[in-house]
């Protein structure tokens, strides 16, 4: 079975999908079979759809968003990388990892971050830091106000 990834984060030129194009178009010209769903949009849009159309990798690389909410029609996904910072990682994401699923994320809370490798496991997906790390917020993954002491 291909290998099926997810990308969420703005489609701007310093989140690097550029990048993540030509490294998804050499794995195939190397026959490696997989999935890559790109979901956001923003100001690349365009300009990342015409690489894919002129990589020729229509068939295995996807756009939809919004962001929050994944792509849970194409799931469920070996790896989910989430491009930017994050609060928390919402439950609609992890739900769409499958066993043994890996997820990426800079968990911050105001500040500078932790990267993090998720890894799912029955119902449960646990994190662990593995570096300090900053990243712009992605948006609609602000944590709702609430009150505290």
């Amino acid at each position: 079975a291909p290998v099926r990834i997810l990308c969420v984060g703005r489609l701007v030129a310093a989140k690097g999908q550029h990048v993540l194009i030509e490294a998804a178009a050499r794995l195939h010209a190397s026959g490696r079979r997989f999935r890559l769903v790109l979901v956001g949009g923003g100001p690349d849009d365009d300009s990342l759809r015409g690489a894919v159309r002129a990589a020729g990798l229509d068939a295995v690389i996807e756009f939809t968003g919004p962001l929050d909410q994944g792509y849970a029609a194409g799931a469920p996904y070996d790896v989910i990388l989430l491009n930017g910072s994050v609060a928390d990682i919402p439950g609609a994401l992890l739900a769409q990892l499958k066993e043994q699923g890996r997820l990426v994320a800079i968990i911050a809370h105001g500040g500078p971050g932790k990267a993090y490798l998720f890894v799912k496991a029955g119902a449960q997906a646990s994190g662990v830091p593995h570096f300090d790390a900053g990243a712009k917020p992605l948006p609609g993954f602000a944590r709702a106000p609430c009150f505290t002491f």
